[in-house]
Order: structure tokens, then C-alpha cells, then sequence
């Protein structure tokens, strides 16, 4: 019956692989032959529906190829994805991410469909970030530069920048971490930072901890492309260092986030970004609380970190 796909719709396909997915992951005699009889089917699957098929095949990614590869093939032709939602955009970004998928003509595809006219007005803050991350996931896998087009991931993220205020704190860690990987970080961190900067009040304090290590982290990926005395760069770093310091104080941090936050905050310092030596301080001392539970490595971070702080005027150690 799972085989017989030439008496079957679309819907039945779906829902048949999401079945072998589940009962036969890792037969691959099956894949072979299911692959065969459902070939003439796929390019009639919905958007949603493709979404589906590859969310199923992730949990049996080794056993499928073929029929991954015919996935791909169909994404990959040109206007494939001229007609879908937004929502299905992303959704074949995050799936694709899932995958590990390195095929740039899939990923063109996607990035010329999301930098249409229409569709860059249509898209949120989470689904172009789902999107680029996924692009920019692909090209550090495959280590070639030139996958994500400079231009196009440019075009998202000014349309990110404008939108920010409806982001959702996770969105907005998120479109963090893509500027400072985007191939034209410094252009397009000119318009994400000043209205970073504006909806930082309202969301920060609902941002959880790793998220906010994330911001610093690729805030300090972006120092190399940002002027040092860039006032709204140095706000920001001031106001995400400020609140994992307090953070740190009420001991909400892990041993891993307080010694990265300040180190942090001690590179930062070091190439003449505002950080207040009372927020060092702090995390200084939350790393003193974890100092006997530390292992070597992270012990002999944390001595380096200290020396580092000891050049500083008012920092209480």
C-alpha cells in the first residue's frame, strides 16, 4: 500500500513518507523504491506540503538521497517559489537549514524569491532571519564566499531594520547574529543598529541568557566594521553588557556565559567600547563565585580576563 503512490494524491504521498520516515528510517532498499514510484508526484506537492515531505526525510537523511535530491531539484527551478507565502518561504529556509543543505541553486532561488518587490514587503523580522541564517549557514558549511549574494542579503536586512519594532526578542538575537555575518555588515549594521537601539528598552529584559550572550557575541564580530566611536554602536554594547551584568549578579548566568560575557566586555574595553567597569565588576565577581568548579581551560581564561581587568581604574577586584 506505502508503494502503490501511482493510486494516491498528494496528500496520501505526504503522509505516506511521513510514515516510512517513522517506521523505516534506515531502510534504504525501501527509500530506493519509494523514491522511484513518488518522482511524478512531487512537483505537484504544495509549498507546505514540500515543507512537510522534508522535515520527514531529516530524521532519515543518510537512508533517502534520491528522494532528498528530487526535493531540491524542484525548489531549484527558476520561479518555482515565485507563488508562495511567506510563511512557506521560511518554512523551506528552516527545513532546508535542518538538513545541512549546501545546493546554491536552491539557495539562489530562495534569496531571489525573497528579494522580489512583493515578497521582501511581505516578509517579517522571523522569516527573513530564518532565511538568511539558513543561506548563511549553507556557505559556511560548504566554505565558498559568494553563496549568499551580498546585495540580496543587504535587501533583507534593511527590510529586518524597518520592521524591528514587531520582532520578537528572539527575532531580534537573531537578526543580530545575521548582520554580523552578512557578506556587507558594515552597510547594513548603519540601519540595524539605530533601530536596535530604539526597541532594546521595551524587549531586553525578555530576552533569556543565551540570547543575549549571542548579541554580544556578534556585536563584537561587527567592532571590525563599525567606527569604535560609532555612538549608537557604543550604546548598544553599553546597554546588552549592562543587562547581563545584572543577570550575572542574580547568578542567572552558567559558568560558560559568565567567563564569554567577560571577556567580552574586556575586548571590548580593550578597543575603546564604552563598558562600565561596575558591570566588569559584577561578572567579575559572579566568576569568582564559580572559580572552584571551573576547569583548567576556563580557569586560565578567567586569570587573563582578570589581569585584563586590573588596568582598569575603578574596577573593584
Amino acid at each position: 500500500t506505502l508503494l502503490a503512490t501511482h493510486q494516491i494524491g498528494c496528500a496520501e504521498l505526504v503522509k505516506n513518507i511521513e510514515l516510512v520516515a517513522e517506521e523505516f528510517p534506515g531502510d534504504e532498499d525501501m527509500w530506493v523504491r519509494y523514491e522511484a514510484r513518488s518522482r511524478a508526484l512531487l512537483p505537484e506537492l504544495r509549498p507546505q506540503e514540500l515543507v512537510r515531505v522534508l522535515l520527514a526525510l531529516q530524521r532519515c537523511r543518510r537512508a533517502c538521497p534520491p528522494l532528498l535530491q528530487d526535493v531540491e531539484e524542484i525548489l531549484a527551478r527558476p520561479g518555482a517559489m515565485d507563488q508562495w507565502h511567506p510563511v512557506d518561504l521560511a518554512g523551506v529556509a528552516r527545513a532546508l537549514s535542518k538538513h545541512a543543505c549546501v545546493n546554491p541553486e536552491v539557495w539562489g532561488q530562495i534569496l531571489q524569491t525573497a528579494t522580489s518587490e512583493k515578497m521582501r514587503n511581505w516578509l517579517n523580522p522571523r522569516q527573513i532571519a530564518q532565511i538568511l541564517l539558513g543561506v548563511l549557514r549553507a556557505e559556511e558549511l560548504i566554505e565558498e564566499k559568494g553563496l549568499v549574494q551580498a546585495e540580496a542579503s543587504l535587501v533583507l536586512l534593511l527590510a529586518a531594520s524597518r520592521r524591528l519594532g514587531r520582532a520578537s526578542p528572539p527575532d531580534i538575537v537573531a537578526l543580530t547574529s545575521c548582520v554580523a555575518l552578512a557578506p556587507l555588515a558594515d552597510r547594513a549594521a548603519r540601519n540595524f543598529l539605530p533601530a536596535l537601539l530604539e526597541v532594546l528598552p521595551n524587549h531586553i529584559f525578555r530576552i533569556p541568557e543565551p540570547g543575549l550572550c549571542r548579541m554580544l557575541a556578534a556585536l563584537r564580530m561587527l567592532q571590525k566594521v563599525v567606527s569604535d566611536h560609532e555612538p549608537v554602536f557604543q550604546e548598544v554594547v553599553g546597554a546588552v553588557s549592562a543587562e547581563l551584568a545584572v543577570r550575572a549578579g542574580r547568578g542567572g548566568l552558567s559558568e560558560p556565559q559568565v567567563l564569554d560575557t567577560l571577556e567580552h566586555m574586556v575586548f571590548f574595553r580593550d578597543h575603546n567600547v564604552a563598558v562600565r567597569e561596575d558591570c566588569a565588576t559584577q561578572v567579575a565577581r559572579a566568576l569568582w563565585k564559580q572559580v572552584p568548579v571551573l576547569e583548567l581551560p576556563h580557569l586560565e581564561r578567567a586569570e587573563a580576563a582578570a589581569k585584563q581587568l586590573q588596568k582598569w581604574e575603578g574596577a573593584e577586584l
